[in-house]
């Protein structure tokens, strides 16, 4: 196992001797004090049960990490190298008018980091606000007997600025990443945003293309493990399509050639068994490194899925509702049509792209092991 610590700031792996982190530029506190007892992990910033020595997300050995500031007690400083990431106060300085800056949230996926575009420096992270200004030309001119009145400080309207959030597993938003004007790219290696620990990931991954009015197209960039959009309604499905519901991929399948009961015996005797009815479609579970998992034969009209409730059941996905998603079956007689649709699971399903879609703000996609969604703010 590496010897390298992360930065407790931003996740990034550091030399075990550095005092500053080289991404966020986080002044970090002694690393030989360990997060032990620390609520959150000190890479990842999963919730840590009291006693947990390692991290049960990315497995992270609390007892060698630096302590995890809280996340309310980031703030942006400006030194001479441009703006650091600090620990400070939560009480704001007096003198103080511009905000804090935000999205230095901590619980990022391991690994991410923001490569700027020309010109940025990395290291800087969200933009700030814009600083009030004073418009320019020539004041107007004022009689003598009227008092100089004192020139207030006007602010421009702030301009909408699109962003990606990392959600975290327990569904909270956590680091944002800049979504510039023309688009971005997402993957392993290659493009303006990296996940350069995660498997899953392939090279180039995937791209955002902008449309306009806040609009993108999310294109999968032939990835090997695909892009995966979180429906927001009834969406129809075909054989072959594949979606993520808690931590179970599924994949939906025609039925070939159907299961016929086999003949009696030549004493006539018949086979006893369950009254079945005859499926119209299955799921197969798609295990990870490309195993096949359990089978589930899809035979009424609407099948359900959940952790408790529900036709299928996978009382072991903690990340699954009791009742998550429905698969329904249509038919006006002469053609059949299937439709997925999420119950208002606190997680969500996922169906996997074919190709292309079109995306806006509040909009949350899959990629690799990364869930990120779409922002606009002010």
């Amino acid at each position: 196992m590496s010897s390298d610590r992360p930065c407790p700031a931003c996740g990034t792996s550091l030399d075990p001797s550095a005092t500053t982190c080289t991404v966020c530029g986080f002044r970090l506190p002694d690393m030989h004090q360990g997060n032990l007892g620390g609520s959150k992990c000190a890479r990842c910033g999963t919730a840590l049960e009291a006693g947990f020595e390692f991290c049960p997300a990315c497995g992270l050995d609390q007892r060698k990490a630096a302590p995890r500031p809280p996340t309310g007690a980031l703030r942006v400083r400006e030194g001479p190298g441009g703006p650091k990431l600090e620990f400070a106060p939560l009480t704001p300085s007096p003198t103080s008018t511009s905000p804090a800056a935000v999205g230095a949230t901590a619980s990022a996926s391991p690994g991410a980091r923001y490569v700027a575009p020309a010109g940025a420096s990395a290291a800087s992270g969200p933009a700030a606000a814009p600083s009030p200004s004073v418009p320019s030309g020539p004041a107007a001119p004022m009689a003598s007997h009227v008092p100089a009145a004192v020139a207030q400080p006007q602010s421009r309207p702030p301009r909408a600025s699109a962003c990606l959030v990392a959600i975290d597993r327990e569904g909270h938003e956590g680091l944002r990443h800049p979504l510039p004007p023309e688009g971005l790219v997402i993957g392993r290696q290659q493009g303006d945003l990296l996940f350069a620990d995660d498997p899953f990931l392939s090279a180039v991954h995937a791209r955002l293309e902008p449309l306009g009015n806040g609009r993108y197209m999310l294109v999968d960039a032939s990835s090997r493990n695909g892009v995966y959009l979180r429906i927001t309604r009834a969406e129809p499905v075909y054989p072959g399509d594949m979606f993520l519901v808690g931590h179970h991929l599924l994949r939906l399948e025609n039925i070939e050639t159907p299961e016929r009961e086999r003949p009696p015996g030549s004493d006539g005797t018949r086979i006893f068994g369950t009254p079945l009815d005859p499926p119209w479609a299955r799921l197969v579970v798609l295990g990870r490194g490309g195993l096949s998992g359990d089978i589930h034969y899809l035979r009424t009209a609407e099948v359900e899925l959940g952790r408790e409730l529900g036709d299928i059941h996978f009382p072991s996905d903690r990340y699954m509702s009791r009742r998550h998603v429905r698969i329904s079956l249509h038919s006006d007689g002469t053609r059949m049509s299937v439709y997925l649709e999420d119950l208002g699971s606190a997680n969500g399903t996922y169906l996997r792209l074919r190709g292309r879609a079109e995306v806006g703000p509040n909009d949350t996609f899959r990629v690799g092991d990364q869930i990120l969604r779409i922002k606009v703010e002010a």
